[in-house]
Order: structure tokens, then sequence, then C-alpha cells
């Protein structure tokens, strides 16, 4: 990458390991932390609310950059799919029952501004996870703590670079879809498949200027 000298990689396998103060000092010194693909439940466990997520949060606070790709984009939203524990929801399933044991969110994992009211997901077209999206903004929408959230899906090679006021661009292959959601679900029940309608979906290629806040 042009201007980068150095790279640290760390993986860290439990809370203690967040808490260590050489590995903190190591995250609160970088000028952009990247969070790698795998199983998202690991980073819940294991960085949330430790040291270690306070130093990526000052990193930010002091004008890095903070991303993800596959499970370090899930939790970059102010509502993740946690995939806890250790699952995988698929868009067939989860829409016939969107109370499936595969769904399991979290919030606030990181402040971004540019993320409040955002649930984002991967390997987007490839997966065929547009359904399991909007099981996540329905169910997240039933909480009624937001009255708006949007769905941010990123195919695989593709990049969707934010500034903090959430403006951007789509880098690599594309498409980034993204979906608006204001009203809740006509049907959200247990056991039975949703019935969601009223929502909007903008998709974006490569090389689009996106404003999140603008949607």
């Amino acid at each position: 990458l042009d201007g980068v000298n150095s790279v640290i990689s760390m993986v860290i396998t439990d809370r203690e390991s967040a808490a260590r103060q050489d590995v903190v000092n190591i995250v609160r010194m970088a000028e952009m932390v990247f969070f790698a693909g795998g199983d998202q439940c690991n980073y819940i466990r294991w960085i949330k609310d430790t040291p270690v997520a306070d130093a990526v949060k000052e990193v930010y606070r002091r004008g890095g950059a903070v991303g993800g790709t596959s499970a370090g984009l899930a939790i970059q939203g102010e509502i993740a799919y946690d995939a806890c524990p250790n699952q995988s929801a698929r868009s067939a399933e989860v829409l016939l029952d969107p109370f499936h044991e595969d769904v399991s969110l979290s919030r606030d994992f990181f402040p971004w501004p540019a993320m409040q009211n955002v649930i984002t997901d991967t390997h987007f077209q490839q997966r065929d996870r547009m359904g399991r999206l909007l099981v996540f903004l329905a169910r997240s929408l039933a909480e009624e703590k937001e009255e708006r959230l949007l769905g941010v899906g990123v195919g695989e090679r593709t990049v969707l670079l934010l500034n903090g006021a959430g403006r951007g661009y789509v880098y690599g292959e594309g498409p980034v879809q993204i979906i608006a959601a204001e009203k809740r679900a006509e049907v959200l029940q247990r056991g039975t498949p949703l019935t969601y309608r009223d929502f909007r979906i903008w998709h974006f290629d490569r090389g689009d200027f996106v404003d999140l806040r603008d949607l």
C-alpha cells in the first residue's frame, strides 16, 4: 500500500490478551486498524468493551482509519450480526422464521458517527444475503430504539470507503447495496415467514459516490 511502511498483525484469543498493556499500546499507536475475517462472534467475546476496543476508538478520534473485511466489516455498524454462538444465518432459513436461532444481533461495538443506525453485511451477492439483511433490519426496528435503519451489503472484492460524515466511494469490483428501512414489518413472528414491504434499495457500482445521510 502506498505510504504504508510497517504492519503489525495480532491474534487475540481471550479478553485477558485484549487488556494487556503492550497489546493496547500497539493498537493505540496505529494509523489504521483493520479487522480480519473469520468469526465475528470472537470479536464480541474477546474485544468488545475491552482496553483494545478503547484503543481502536482513540485511533479514530485522532483521525486514523478503521475498517475490516467479512467478520471485520460485520462489527463496524451500530448494530452487528454477531453470529453467536458460531452460527451463520442463511436467507432461505431466516426468512421462513425471523426468530431462527441463527439470528443473533449485538449493539454498540463501536460508536462511529457515520455508522449509527447501520447494519452491515458481507459476501452480499455471492452468498445471497439480501433476505437475511432484511430480517436483521426487521428485528432491529421491532426493538423500537430507532425509527430508521440502513442495511449496507458489500460484495466480495469490494470496498466502501467513507469519511466521518458518511460520504465516500465504492472501490473494487462492486457493487454495494443499501437498504433504507423506516417501517416495521407487517408480519414478524416466531416460526412464521417474514412479511416486509415499503423499504427502499440503492445499488452502487465501482466509482459511485455514496452519502449515507442522504439516502
